[in-house]
C-alpha cells in the first residue's frame, strides 16, 4: 500500500508538471488532441521510470503468483478446445478458431509499461474478437439462406453479443497465456481504473470477468504439475 501511494504521488507530481507546462503562454494554441498527446508522452515517461516497482510492488511474492498462474493456464491450454464443455463457444463460430490475430495482440501486453497502453492492447484484442465474430455469424447467415434472398433484419440480428464474446474471449486469453497476467490486472486497476470510460471500461470488465472466470477452471488430474 505504501508503494502504491507512492507511485500514485509521483504520477500526480508529473501530471500537475503537464498541466503547468500545458498552461504558459507558449502552449495556449494546442488542441485537445496535442494535449491528449502530451499528457500521454508525459505518463508513458513516469511509469517508464518507476515501472518495476509499480508494476510489482510486493517483490518476489507477485512473481510467485503470476508463475503460477501461468502454469495453470498452460495446463488448461493442453486439454482446452474451442469445443470444450466449459466454454460453450457457438458452432458457428468454430470455423475462425484459434483467433490467432487476437491471440498476437495479447501477447503484446508485456511490451508496454505504462498502464493506458495495456488497457488499449486489451481493447484491441477485444476488439479484433469481435470483428472476427462478426465475420463468422454474418457468414453463418448468409450460407444457411444459400440461394435465397437474406433478410437485412436477420443480419442485423446476428450482429454477436456478450454470450458468444465472453468464451471466445476467455479461450484466447488462454491460448495467449501474456506473462505476469494476475499483477497486469492488479497494476491497471490500481493506476488507471478511475479514468476508464466507454468501451474500454466495458473491454476491461469482460477481460477481468474472463481471468477470474479461468481462476475457477479444472485442470484434469493428467494434465496437473508434478508436485516439485
Amino acid at each position: 500500500a505504501c508503494v502504491r501511494a507512492c507511485v500514485h504521488v509521483c504520477v500526480c507530481v508529473c501530471m500537475c508538471v503537464c498541466v503547468h507546462v500545458c498552461a504558459c503562454v507558449c502552449c495556449t494554441a494546442m488542441s485537445d488532441d496535442e494535449w491528449h498527446l502530451g499528457q500521454l508522452a508525459i505518463e508513458r515517461y513516469c511509469f517508464g521510470r518507476i515501472y518495476r516497482t509499480a508494476f510489482w510492488p510486493n517483490g518476489e511474492t507477485d512473481k510467485l503468483r503470476d508463475r503460477y498462474f501461468k502454469e495453470h493456464i498452460e495446463s488448461l491450454s493442453k486439454t482446452m478446445t474451442v469445443f470444450h464443455k466449459s466454454l460453450q463457444v457457438a458452432e458457428k463460430y468454430w470455423s475462425q478458431a484459434p483467433w490467432p490475430s487476437a491471440v498476437a495482440i495479447l501477447q503484446r501486453l508485456a511490451l508496454f509499461k505504462a498502464p493506458v497502453d495495456k488497457l488499449n492492447t486489451i481493447s484491441d484484442c477485444a476488439q479484433a474478437i469481435m470483428r472476427l465474430l462478426s465475420r463468422a455469424s454474418r457468414y453463418s447467415t448468409l450460407h444457411k439462406h444459400e440461394g435465397d434472398c437474406v433478410d437485412e433484419a436477420e443480419i442485423e440480428h446476428s450482429v454477436p453479443g456478450a454470450d458468444d464474446f465472453f468464451p471466445v474471449l476467455v479461450y484466447v486469453i488462454i491460448r495467449a497465456n501474456p506473462p505476469a497476467l494476475l499483477t497486469t490486472v492488479a497494476y491497471i486497476e490500481n493506476y488507471h481504473r478511475s479514468r476508464m470510460q466507454g468501451e474500454a471500461s466495458y473491454w476491461w470488465a469482460q477481460f477481468t470477468s474472463a481471468v477470474e472466470y479461468i481462476k475457477t477452471l479444472e485442470i484434469p488430474d493428467s494434465s496437473r504439475p508434478r508436485a516439485r
